[in-house]
């Protein structure tokens, strides 16, 4: 169990419905104007500091499929990259909250 005060568990509610609702609106402007969501390597591995060597080891495994202009720039789904980071993100705040975590207790009842 992780304790955490009032405020800042409302807090952190608060932003996660900012930004819930702005991915909605994100999408469904998207979706309207038949946009697609892409960008380079680079751009996204910048915006979202996610670590090039990680997405190349996915890039291998065949996870991330590319997508070629006229000039042979490859372009990516921004959502392959944000499961990626999501992926990573949720192995590094495991092992975080793991590591600060209060052992679980046992109680043993006996029965006579």
């Amino acid at each position: 169990m992780i304790l955490i005060e009032r405020s800042k568990f409302a807090l952190l509610v608060r932003s996660h419905m900012k930004a819930s609702n702005m991915l909605l609106v994100l999408q469904h402007v998207c979706r309207e104007r038949r946009i697609s969501l892409s960008m380079t390597q680079e751009e996204v591995c910048q915006l979202i500091r996610l670590d090039p060597d990680f997405v190349e080891k996915y890039k291998r495994r065949g996870k991330l499929c590319p997508v070629e202009d006229q000039d042979g720039k490859q372009y990516y789904n921004v959502l392959d990259f944000i499961n990626l980071k999501d992926m990573q993100e949720s192995k590094r705040i495991f092992y975080q909250t793991m590591e600060q975590a209060v052992p679980d207790t046992a109680i043993t009842i006996d029965r006579e």
